[in-house]
């Protein structure tokens, strides 16, 4: 039985990443693999529904700083890798190649780079441009979330490793559309309100369609840095239909009732959004940002791509949609059922059986 190990930040975190390695982690489970994931710090604790087969670790109770705290996570990795016998480590996100490899050097482990932001994309920490180097050179795979950013890897690296394109695995089991009678007059959109996500595009873009959208509500769902600033935006500019909505463990529960999901992400790695929203049979519109929506979304069959940044195409699409709501039902029910079929293409059942064929 191969044992195969994750190597994460804090599995106890709530994101998105931490949402797919469990997602994975019990596939494998299932799959008869011996599966485990260490964090460098943090409670040890999955936020995530997590099989109780699945080991976990932790390197340190809390976050460290300083220079020293390198050394001190490769020491303490490459212990935990040696007693443990893995033969498999998943560093999730480039970053932590620069812990990875340096631990396993000269061991017999085989790395593996799951890569999940974009390529172009380095928040400004050029260590991340040399954790994908290193990647690069030294893993034996590295797994990215689009063709597009595939792509990237291959044409502006020197490439030892194979370069490889998963999509992550849709987080619902959805199976069953909901029907035209309830869904509402509501448009929704999900995510961390940071500059990122560009909610203060989407906002101003509702508001400059009120005389489209007055019995419309917009619902935005997350919390973040930016939150204050928007909400005050509306309230200044008396903008009524738009609700906020805290981070929630009942996100299914908004997407059965919407009939329409929104994203102006100013750049994205893998959008999953767009699948969840999809899974619900939701038409989708967003930016043609770097990178997903190109590759999740079927053109004027389960949504549409507007050009990025483009506000006014934007709009027009947004008022197209939501005629096609109020007025051409068998279109609209068509493409629910087209977002609803092309969900299915990511369901854990697909996706796992591509990382199986990696790792056996």
């Amino acid at each position: 039985m191969k044992n195969i190990c994750f190597f994460v930040g804090d599995i106890s975190r709530s994101g998105g990443t931490e949402r797919v390695t469990c997602k994975l982690a019990n596939y494998l489970t299932l799959n008869g693999f011996d599966v485990s994931i260490i964090s460098i710090y943090g409670t040890n604790s999955a936020f995530f529904p997590l099989d109780e087969k699945v080991k976990k670790y932790k390197l340190f109770d809390r976050y460290l700083k300083g220079t020293l705290s390198f050394p001190l996570i490769i020491f303490r990795l490459r212990k935990l890798l040696k007693k443990k016998c893995i033969h498999k480590l998943i560093s999730v996100e480039s970053m932590l190649a620069l812990y990875s490899l340096p631990a396993t050097f000269n061991l017999p482990i085989e790395n593996i780079c799951w890569e999940h932001f974009n390529f172009k994309i380095n928040l400004g920490k050029k260590t991340r441009n040399i954790a994908r180097r290193m990647a690069a050179e030294y893993c034996s795979y590295v797994i990215t979330l689009t063709d597009r950013d595939k792509a990237y890897w291959e044409n502006n690296l020197k490439c030892k490793a194979i370069i490889k394109r998963i999509y992550n695995p849709i987080p619902f089991d959805n199976m069953y559309l909901p029907k035209f009678e309830k869904k509402k007059r509501i448009a929704i959109a999900v995510g961390r309100l940071t500059h990122q996500k560009g909610f203060d595009v989407l906002i101003k873009i509702w508001a400059d369609l009120y005389h489209y959208n007055a019995n419309w509500t917009l619902k935005i769902i997350g919390g973040g840095e930016e939150e204050h600033s928007l909400k005050t935006f509306c309230q200044n500019h008396d903008i009524s239909n738009i609700e906020f909505i805290s981070v929630t463990d009942n996100i299914q529960d908004y997407y059965s009732e919407a009939s329409l999901y929104l994203m102006t992400s100013r750049y994205e790695g893998f959008p999953m959004v767009l699948l969840e929203a999809q899974e619900y049979g939701i038409p989708v519109l967003a930016f043609d940002c770097e990178t997903g929506p190109s590759e999740l979304i079927l053109h004027n069959k389960t949504g549409w791509i507007i050009n990025n940044n483009n506000v006014r195409e934007f709009e027009e699409r947004l008022i197209y949609a939501l005629n096609l709501f109020e007025k051409d039902h068998d279109t609209y029910n068509k493409m629910c059922h087209e977002a609803f079929l092309n969900s299915k293409n990511y369901h854990i059942e697909n996706i796992g059986s591509q990382w199986i064929n990696i790792l056996k």
